[in-house]
């Protein structure tokens, strides 16, 4: 009989709909079957007036939209590709051919083609060359102002020498029989006359 009354007291409290005390923890109602739902206690899966239900799913989180990519700045605009700016092709600087100048043939007088000595400071000093010895003076062909000097018959005058427009010799010349050296002197056109002058000799030539 005690079974059957446990039952029906249970059945009456369900049908009761829940103690409606006053609560803040479902601890706080008088049935175990009642839980605390907007500060009252009722039945367990009774929907609360406001309509939301006893439980909030707290596992899942409020979507709050599409997170931004920190990795991916904010693409504040592509920027302008800075290209260089052409500066034109550079002008190749060819440099100029240096011609070569011409240096002008120089000029002097035309001796004539024979001559004889006409003085000598000191046979000795000469190479025993004496007066009245024939020198013949010849141009050098191909080298303008350039002449050598031979003596056809007894030894006077001999080598080459050059002669410049102001009428200057120098060369190398021997006089007599002496050996080459480096002889200087000057040219008269409008005698004419040459004078040879050889370290201690000094020879004077006339035309013949």
């Amino acid at each position: 009989m005690r079974p059957c009354f446990a039952l029906l007291a249970l059945s009456l409290v369900a049908c009761d709909g829940g103690s409606g005390d006053s609560c803040v923890l479902d601890s706080d109602c008088p049935s175990f079957l009642d839980v605390c739902i907007d500060g009252t206690c009722q039945p367990a899966g009774t929907v609360p007036e406001s309509g939301t239900p006893p439980e909030m799913d707290a596992g899942g989180g409020r979507d709050s939209g599409t997170r931004m990519d920190a990795s991916e700045p904010d693409d504040a605009g592509e920027p302008m590709d800075a290209e260089p700016t052409d500066a034109g092709e550079p002008t190749d600087a060819e440099p100029m051919d240096a011609m070569p100048t011409d240096a002008p043939e120089p000029v002097c007088d035309m001796p004539g083609p024979t001559w004889t000595v006409a003085f000598v400071s000191a046979p000795a000093s000469c190479g025993d060359a004496t007066t009245g010895r024939a020198v013949a003076i010849a141009p050098i062909a191909g080298m303008p102002c350039q002449f050598s000097a031979t003596s056809p018959a007894e030894p006077a005058l001999s080598g080459s020498f050059g002669l410049d427009p102001a009428g200057m010799v120098l060369g190398m010349l021997a006089t007599g029989t002496s050996a080459p050296v480096t002889c200087s002197g000057t040219y008269n056109a409008a005698a004419p006359s040459f004078t040879i002058i050889c370290g201690s000799c000094v020879m004077n030539l006339n035309p013949l």
